[in-house]
């Protein structure tokens, strides 16, 4: 990851390739996130995280979650949980 923005896909694409042989639906009930500090703790090292739905265009519509933390005390953990289904 070396840009400042980096989008992470919430399933291989291989995955969902398997899946769409069996399912017409995906239910995503809970996403669970950690960001461990790859560094010596004690660091003032403040993090944005923004958990979005890339289908939508616009910004606001698309965030499922937002986190502002810092990894002085060490790894951040935090469970979103969206309801969505989406057609495969």
């Amino acid at each position: 990851m070396k840009d400042e923005f980096t989008a992470i896909n919430l399933l291989p694409e291989e995955t969902l390739f398997r899946v769409k042989e069996k399912f017409k639906y995906l239910h995503i009930g809970c996403v669970q996130v950690a960001l461990k500090p790859l560094f010596k703790e004690g660091l003032d090292v403040p993090v944005y995280l923004a958990l979005r739905d890339k289908r939508h265009l616009r910004f606001t519509p698309s965030l499922l979650w937002i986190v502002q933390s810092n990894l002085e005390q060490g790894p951040i953990y935090f469970n979103c949980r969206p309801g969505l289904i989406v057609s495969l």
